[in-house]
């Protein structure tokens, strides 16, 4: 696997939008419902009844309080890829901004 450490643009330099695609957070939440599914520990310090027993829906309520640290790789216009690492998704369903 190659090390991408050289490859993460600092905040001044980015090319691409900080906000998340609808493609990016299906693909998180996702992820995170397959490792809860195959019995992660929930990173929720208390899980409604509701939602307790559906990986799905406890991961969503994980991205949408910001719970879900990711690093996100993105294609540029030059050709090659951007990454942001270890991120924080973050504000309101209809515009989520990446932080770091």
């Amino acid at each position: 696997m190659e090390d991408i450490s050289e490859r993460i643009v600092s905040v001044e330099n980015r090319v691409s939008i900080s906000k998340i695609t609808k493609f990016e957070r299906a693909s998180i939440i996702g992820f995170r419902a397959e490792q809860l599914a195959n019995n992660a520990r929930p990173l929720l310090d208390e899980i409604p009844e509701s939602i307790a027993y559906d990986p799905i829906k406890i991961a969503e309520e994980e991205f949408r309080l910001g719970l879900i640290k990711v690093t996100i790789e993105r294609p540029i216009e030059r050709g090659g890829m951007i990454y942001y690492e270890h991120v924080t998704i973050g504000g309101n369903e209809s515009e989520l901004y990446i932080y770091n």
